[in-house]
C-alpha cells in the first residue's frame, strides 16, 4: 500500500475499550422480571470484570463501569426513565380493556398479540439500555482502549521508580494497579504472532487481525474455544495453497514450490489461511486472510452467533488490489424475519459511524444479493484516502467490541414455550437466509475456482465460509471459575480425591521436611548451618545487603554491629531450612502444638509469612544455650 495513501490510517491506528464481565450461571448479568402493566429491569448484577490480565488502569471509564455495577445491584432504571441517548421505543396508542372493569369481555388474540410485542419492545429497550452504558460516554475508549492502557502503564512503571521501598511494595500488591502487561497491549506487541501470513499482507490487515483476533482472547477470555480440528485442519482448510491443493507436500509448498512466472501454469497463485474460534455465545468465529500474486489481499470476518441467540451476525471484508484498499464492507447483518436490527444496535451504529466515518454518505451500490442481507446501515464504501481508510477501520474496531460486549447480556431463546419456539424458528431462518445468498457472490466463487477448482470451492464455501449446520454446532468448554465451581458442587466425589491428593502432598512434604531437619541438626556445628550459633548473621539479606548511610560516629557504630552478608550458599540453607519449619508446622500435629506453647502467636506468623524466620531463629538459639550448657558440665566433670 502506498505510504501517502494509508500514512495517515496508520499515524491514528493505534488503542482500550473498558473490560467486561463474564457472564455465568451463577451470577447473572441481566436479571428481567417484567408484568404486564409495569416493565422494569429489576436486577442487574453485573459480575467482576476480568481479561487476560487485570485492568491495567483505574480511570474514567472503569469508575464508569464501576458505578453502572453499583447502580445495578439495585434497580438499574425504570424503563420509563431510561436515558435519553438510548433509543426509545414509539408510545403505543393501544389501551388493553380493564378486565376488572368488563369482567365479561375476554381480551382477544390481537389484544395478546400487542401485549407480547410491547413486551418485546420494552425488553429490547432495557437490554439496549445497560449495554449502551458500557461505552455510551466515550465512545472513543472503543478504539482507544489500546493507547489508554500502554500510556497507564508505562505511568505506573514511571511512578514505580520514583518511590520507595515501601511505597513501591504498597503498590506492586495494589489490585488496581497490576503490573504485567495489559492484554491489550500484549496483543499490540505480537501483532499477528505465528500466521504464516504475518509478513507478506499489508499494514492494514496485519492491524486489523491483530486489533480482532486480539479483542476475542482479550474479551471473551474463558469462553475462546478452538473450532473442532476435524472440522477444518483435519481437511487442510486451515492453510490453503493453489500450488498443492491436494496437500501432497503437507502444507509446505509455499517454501519448496517457488512462485510461477506470469504466464506460467498456476500464476497467480493463491495462499488462504484461516483461523477458526468458537465460544459460548458464538457457533464460529472466522477470520481468513488471503493473498495472490498479483497483489490482490483480502481479509474476511464473520462471527457466526449461536443459532438459538437473537443476536446479528457480524460481517466484515476488506479487499486491497494493486497497493490500494478497493472496497470495505462493515455490517451486523440482522437474522430476524423483518430483517431489521434492533433500536440500540442501530443507534450504536449510527452514531459510530458518525464518530468514525468522514464520509457516511461515500457509499458504493450494494449487490442484488446482499440487499436480502444487509441491514439499512451497510457501510460498503472505497476509501478515497487515507483518513478515510483510517476511519472505516476504527469503525470496524469500534463496533466489533461494543457486539462482543453484548453477548455478555443475552441469553439464548427458551425453546419449552411457544414463544421461543417461533422465535428459534425465526433465527434458524435467518442464518439460512445469509448462507444462501452469500453462496450467491459469485466474486468470491470466481477467484477461488480459479485458483483451486470447482469442487475445492463448493467445499470450502459451504463448509468454512458459510455452512448452515443446525444439528452439529461446536461444542463449547466453559473453561471459567464458575463452571468449575459447578462442577465440584454437580460431582462432589472429586472433593474427596483432591483431599487426598492434598494429604498426599502434605506427607511427602512432611517427610522430605523431617530428613532436612534431622541433616541440619546433626551438622549444627558445620560452617554455613543455619543452626550453627557461631554463624556471622540470622538474618536473610534483603537487596544488595546494603543499609542506608548515615553520617558521623553512628555510621560507624551501625557498620560495626552490621553482620557480614550471608553467601549464596547460606541463603539456599536458610531458606529451605525455613520452609521446612514452616512444612513441619502444617503438617505435624504435635510440632505445631509444641511451637503454639512456646509461641502463642505462631498462627498470625504464618499468614504473615514469617513463621519460618521466626522458628529458625528460635532454634538456632535453643542450640546455642545447649552447647553452652553443655560445655559447663564437660568442664566441672
Amino acid at each position: 500500500m502506498n505510504t501517502s495513501t494509508c500514512s495517515c490510517s496508520y499515524a491514528v491506528v493505534g488503542p482500550r475499550l473498558l473490560r467486561h464481565p463474564r457472564q455465568s450461571k451463577d451470577r447473572t448479568a441481566v436479571n428481567a422480571a417484567f408484568n404486564a402493566r409495569n416493565l422494569t429491569i429489576c436486577s442487574a448484577v453485573v459480575p467482576r470484570h476480568h481479561t487476560a490480565h487485570p485492568s491495567p488502569r483505574v480511570d474514567l471509564a472503569c469508575d464508569r463501569y464501576l458505578k453502572t455495577a453499583q447502580k445495578s445491584r439495585s434497580v438499574l432504571r425504570p424503563c420509563a426513565s431510561s436515558s435519553s441517548s438510548s433509543p426509545q421505543p414509539e408510545p403505543s396508542s393501544y389501551s388493553p380493556p380493564d378486565p376488572s372493569a368488563s369482567p365479561s369481555v375476554p381480551w382477544t388474540p390481537e389484544d395478546l398479540e400487542r401485549m407480547v410485542q410491547e413486551e418485546q419492545a420494552n425488553e429490547e429497550q432495557a437490554l439496549g439500555a445497560t449495554w449502551r452504558q458500557f461505552f455510551t460516554e466515550d465512545p472513543e475508549e472503543l478504539f482507544e482502549y489500546a493507547d489508554r492502557d500502554y500510556a497507564f502503564h508505562t505511568n505506573t512503571l514511571s511512578m514505580m521508580s520514583s518511590l520507595n521501598e515501601s511505597q513501591s511494595e504498597a503498590v506492586l500488591f495494589d489490585p488496581r494497579r497490576p503490573l504485567s502487561i495489559p492484554s491489550s497491549v500484549a496483543s499490540e506487541i505480537n501483532g499477528m504472532g505465528c500466521w504464516r501470513l504475518a509478513n507478506s499482507v499489508d499494514a492494514a490487515i496485519q492491524f486489523l487481525v491483530t486489533r480482532i483476533e486480539g479483542s476475542w482472547r482479550e474479551l471473551l477470555k474463558s469462553d475462546l474455544n478452538l473450532y473442532p480440528p476435524i472440522e477444518w485442519k483435519a481437511h487442510g482448510w486451515d492453510w490453503c495453497d493453489s500450488m498443492d491443493p491436494g496437500m501432497e507436500l503437507e502444507g509446505f509448498a509455499d517454501v519448496d514450490v517457488p512462485n510461477p512466472k506470469p504466464g506460467e501454469e498456476g500464476f497467480p497463485r493463491l495462499l488462504l489461511e484461516n483461523r477458526i474460534y468458537c465460544s459460548k455465545v458464538f457457533r464460529k468465529l472466522h477470520i481468513e486472510v488471503a493473498i495472490r500474486q498479483d497483489g490482490l489481499q483480502v481479509l474476511h470476518v464473520v462471527l457466526y452467533p449461536r443459532y438459538k441467540y437473537d443476536l446479528p451476525i457480524l460481517a466484515m471484508d476488506l479487499v486491497i488490489a494493486k497497493d490500494r484498499v478497493s472496497l470495505v464492507v462493515v455490517d451486523a447483518c440482522p437474522i430476524s424475519k423483518n430483517k431489521t436490527l434492533p433500536p440500540h444496535y442501530m443507534q450504536t451504529m449510527h452514531e459510530l459511524q458518525e464518530l468514525f466515518l468522514t464520509n457516511a454518505s461515500n457509499q458504493r451500490k450494494i449487490p442484488e444479493w446482499g440487499k436480502a442481507i444487509f441491514s439499512p446501515l451497510c457501510v460498503c464504501m472505497t476509501p478515497k484516502d487515507g483518513e478515510e481508510l483510517a476511519g472505516v477501520m476504527k469503525y470496524m474496531v469500534a463496533l466489533h467490541r461494543a457486539h462482543l460486549m453484548l453477548t455478555y447480556l443475552i441469553q439464548p431463546v427458551d425453546e419449552s414455550t411457544r414463544r421461543g419456539a417461533l422465535k428459534a424458528a425465526e433465527l434458524l431462518e435467518g442464518h439460512k437466509r445469509f448462507v444462501e445468498k452469500q453462496l450467491e457472490n459469485k466474486k468470491t466463487s470466481r477467484v477461488l475456482e480459479t485458483a483451486f477448482g470447482e469442487a475445492w470451492t463448493t467445499a470450502y464455501m459451504q463448509e468454512v465460509m458459510f455452512d448452515f449446520k443446525p444439528d452439529s454446532e461446536p461444542p463449547f468448554v466453559d473453561a471459567s471459575i464458575f463452571q468449575l465451581y459447578d462442577y465440584y458442587d454437580d460431582y462432589p466425589e472429586l472433593g474427596g480425591l483432591a483431599e487426598e491428593f492434598v494429604g498426599l502432598r502434605d506427607s511427602v512434604d512432611k517427610e522430605r521436611a523431617e530428613e532436612y531437619l534431622n541433616e541440619l541438626l546433626i551438622t549444627a556445628s558445620e560452617p554455613g548451618n543455619p543452626f550453627n550459633p557461631s554463624s556471622s548473621s540470622s538474618e536473610r539479606p534483603s537487596g544488595s545487603g546494603n543499609l542506608p548511610a548515615s553520617s558521623g560516629e553512628s555510621q560507624e557504630e551501625e557498620e560495626e554491629e552490621r553482620p557480614a552478608p550471608l553467601s549464596s550458599a547460606e541463603v539456599a540453607a536458610r531458606i529451605r531450612a525455613e520452609w521446612a519449619m514452616t512444612k513441619m508446622y502444617e503438617t505435624d500435629l504435635q510440632f505445631k502444638a509444641s511451637v503454639d506453647a512456646v509461641i502463642p502467636e505462631a498462627w498470625q506468623l504464618l499468614v504473615d509469612g514469617t513463621l519460618g524466620t521466626v522458628l529458625v531463629d528460635y532454634l538456632k538459639g535453643a542450640i546455642g544455650e545447649d552447647s553452652v550448657e553443655e560445655a559447663q558440665d564437660s568442664r566441672d566433670s
